[in-house]
């Protein structure tokens, strides 16, 4: 269309522009999902296993950081009445990719947090491959433990969130990734 006015087309929004859900509906979506994923954790053996063979075993710190893992059943798991809506809300945040399926499959999931304690980014640690790693897509915000930004004088910088959650489950709590 030509919704500007002057014959032109419109230009097309930049790749790192907010999806286009009302922010508490963004939040809303992203805050079940990551609900589901850490229900799924704890169903799902190989979610733990991948956490166990890098270090993590302490319940504790999984719960803390809702920590979770995909493994396809996220759809499986919509009411009925809302499935539409959602699956198009679950689309236009990411976590499904144009086809249906799930963006963070067979990963290992890290909610990222804002200063006010809202998710508001997912990190993603893919169980079989070495190097794979995924964020949600949209600009990058928030901290994974920002709250230690705010109780310690000073703090232990990590290169990735798995490393800081492998020092954070053995009592290392002023640890944040780069």
């Amino acid at each position: 269309g030509h919704a500007n006015g002057n014959g032109r087309a419109p230009h097309p929004a930049p790749e790192d522009a907010p999806p286009e859900l009302p922010p508490g509906k963004r939040a809303e979506i992203l805050a079940a999902a990551i609900h589901h994923y850490h229900q799924t954790l704890q169903e799902d053996r190989r979610g733990l296993d991948y956490l166990a063979w890098r270090g993590v075993k302490d319940p504790a710190s999984l719960a803390a950081f809702q920590i979770g893992f995909v493994n396809g059943s996220l759809k499986s798991r919509l009411p009925s009445d809302e499935r539409h809506e959602l699956i198009t809300g679950l689309k236009t945040l990411g976590l499904l990719n144009p086809r249906g399926t799930e963006a963070f499959h067979h990963c290992v999931v890290f909610p990222i947090l804002d200063e006010n304690g809202a998710a508001v980014g997912l990190y993603g640690r893919h169980i079989n491959r070495p190097h794979g790693h995924l964020y949600l897509t949209g600009p990058r915000r928030g901290v994974w433990n920002g709250a230690a930004l705010k109780v310690y004088p000073a703090l232990v910088p990590t290169e990735k969130i798995i490393d800081a959650l492998s020092l954070y489950s053995v009592g290392i709590k002023e640890t944040v990734p780069l």
